[in-house]
């Protein structure tokens, strides 16, 4: 299992990727798996060739744990946050972690930001949607006095 950092991406494991992307991932836990790389403008690039997107939500979702070990806290944080995900989201994105250490247990906190892998053909007309009124500039009236 790779070390959870901040920006860990990881895929629900039912999700099927483009042969394009070579996205080396390791199985987590529940349905999950963590992406390799921990550089996710790379993971954008990689889906954005593909010609997909990845769409993080705007809303973050918090599990927390605790465990005998930093690292065992923080998988128990996210296990937890991880089951809070919608099924229609096909990944998160680990925004926060924060960990407390007390004399016999650590307690951690881990914030996700769920996500949508989507194929750029089932985005329908995004440009087209931003284009339709023409943006004008506000007037601004100015009277003498």
């Amino acid at each position: 299992m790779i070390p959870i950092a901040c920006l860990t991406m990881l895929l629900r494991k039912e999700i099927v990727l483009p042969q394009k992307i070579q996205v080396p991932t390791h199985p987590f836990r529940e349905g999950w798996r963590t992406v390799q790389s921990d550089d996710l403008n790379w993971i954008k690039g990689q889906l954005r060739i593909a010609g997909w997107n990845l769409n993080l939500a705007p809303e973050e979702i918090t599990g927390s744990g605790i465990g005998q070990t930093s690292e065992a806290a923080i998988t128990r944080a996210l296990t937890l946050a991880l089951r809070k995900v919608s099924e229609p989201c096909d990944g998160a994105k680990i925004a926060r972690i924060q960990t407390v250490d007390y004399t016999w247990f650590t307690l951690a906190r881990v914030c996700i930001s769920p996500c949508k892998l989507q194929s750029s053909a089932s985005t329908p007309g995004l440009r087209a949607q931003l284009a339709l009124t023409p943006h004008k500039a506000p007037t601004l009236a100015i009277t003498a006095v």
